[in-house]
């Protein structure tokens, strides 16, 4: 899987829009969009640090519908 399908994958587990994730994660729409589109990439280190913090995000939510 891309870091665009996985990223996109989290972000819709999540029940956020694009805007939504950019409000609550302060990552530019923009950037949002183009790591989505697959029209840009982030370095390896952010790829890692900006998954496992949605993985974080999905785990949580999924403990409060316990």
């Amino acid at each position: 899987m891309t870091f665009a399908e996985n990223f996109k994958r989290l972000r819709n587990e999540l029940g956020l829009s694009q805007a939504k994730l950019s409000k609550v994660t302060k990552i530019p729409l923009d950037t949002i969009k183009s790591w989505e589109s697959g029209r840009t990439i982030p370095a390896e280190y952010i790829q890692d640090m900006v998954i496992d913090r949605l993985k974080s995000m999905v785990a949580e939510k999924f403990l409060k519908n316990l």
